[in-house]
């Protein structure tokens, strides 16, 4: 999973548990730890879903702090298979880290098809690059305009 994803997907969650108070309540630096974690324990939208189910079916109606988020979400990939298309690559970028996107962009009158950073680990390393930094931040800035 992207860090981008995962940010929104924290950010979705957040908006199911209302009236409950994120961690990051407007600080977009401690919703950056807490996609970063997700990140880092290379965990699906299944894995974060269940672990936050899991906490509120134990009787939490509060958000568990980083360190115990970290620790349930490791051991819910653990519990995991593991996936045997990962052992030569991604099947998605082959490795690369980059796949191509389901839509196109028009400029100067032409459709582009254009590549984006896959959810594999490889893909992780490609959305740090400083041209997909860019280009994002580019993208936001055309969108605002």
């Amino acid at each position: 999973m992207l860090t981008s994803e995962a940010t929104h997907l924290l950010e979705r969650i957040a908006r199911a548990m209302r009236p409950a108070q994120p961690p990051w309540h407007n600080d977009t630096t401690v919703l950056t730890e807490w996609a970063a974690t997700v990140v880092h324990h290379n965990a699906t939208a299944a894995h974060v879903n269940t672990v936050m189910r899991n906490n509120h079916d134990a009787g939490n109606t509060r958000w568990p702090n980083l360190y115990q988020f970290s620790d349930l979400l490791k051991r819910q990939v653990q519990a995991r298979q593991h996936d045997p298309t990962q052992q030569n690559g991604c099947a998605h970028c082959h490795g690369n880290g980059w796949v191509i996107a389901d839509d196109t962009i028009e400029r100067h009158g032409h459709q582009y098809n254009y590549c984006q950073p896959c959810g594999c680990p490889a893909g992780r390393n490609a959305e740090q690059t400083t041209l997909w930094k860019e280009l994002t931040n580019a993208g936001e800035h055309l969108q605002a305009t």
